[in-house]
């Protein structure tokens, strides 16, 4: 028992440090000088990369956000089994939300909850993003469509909870989901008020 119990926590801890992993951060202060926190919209994700060093940036940190809470996923189900991987997962997200070596100010946690989806509940994950992608093509707003992905994926969660219970997914899903939806409350008040930027305009 006490060895599951430390080889739960080693992962767990493993998976929060690769999620702190922050390439639109370092690529922005090793090769174009600047901290991106402090830039256009301040958040070190995908679209924000996109809008202050373009598009071969944004690729790059799309692609390694997704990949790298993917990989606590992978960590969690290997090690331990399918009903960790969530967890370990989620970690991921939270290692990119707070980095401990930023502060704690990070991302909000797109990218890297849809690498944990994709690893541990392919279906949801289209479920959600069918709906989420609809918006993005009628708002041209990424953060209107993440919010609709969420909103979707805790109503998921809620079904999953009432129709097959309690179980690591489910309270994984609904986590992040309002974790997610709580850290756009800023871009959700600028939809409000129809300020919010739109994708492919840079500032």
């Amino acid at each position: 028992m006490d060895k599951d119990i430390i080889l739960k926590g080693i992962i767990l801890l493993a998976s929060y440090l690769i999620g702190s992993v922050s390439p639109a951060y370092l690529i922005g202060k090793y090769i174009y000088g600047f901290d991106i926190r402090t830039k256009g919209s301040g958040n070190p994700g995908t679209t924000n990369a996109y809008r202050t060093m373009g598009g071969k940036v944004a690729l790059v940190t799309l692609i390694f956000d997704v990949f790298k809470a993917a990989l606590g996923a992978f960590l969690g189900n290997k090690f331990v089994g399918p009903e960790f991987a969530p967890y370990s997962g989620m970690m991921g997200i939270l290692g990119h939300n707070f980095p401990f070596y930023l502060g704690f100010k990070g991302g909000k946690g797109v990218a890297t909850s849809i690498g944990v989806c994709a690893y541990i509940a392919p279906k949801v994950l289209l479920f959600c993003a069918i709906p989420g992608l609809i918006v993005l093509f009628i708002t041209k707003m990424v953060s209107a469509a993440s919010v609709t992905g969420f909103i979707f994926l805790f109503l998921t969660g809620i079904y999953m909870y009432a129709t097959q219970g309690l179980s690591s997914h489910v309270v994984v899903f609904i986590i992040i989901s309002v974790l997610n939806i709580i850290r756009h409350k800023e871009n959700i008040k600028r939809i409000l008020n129809k300020t919010e930027s739109k994708f492919g305009v840079k500032k």
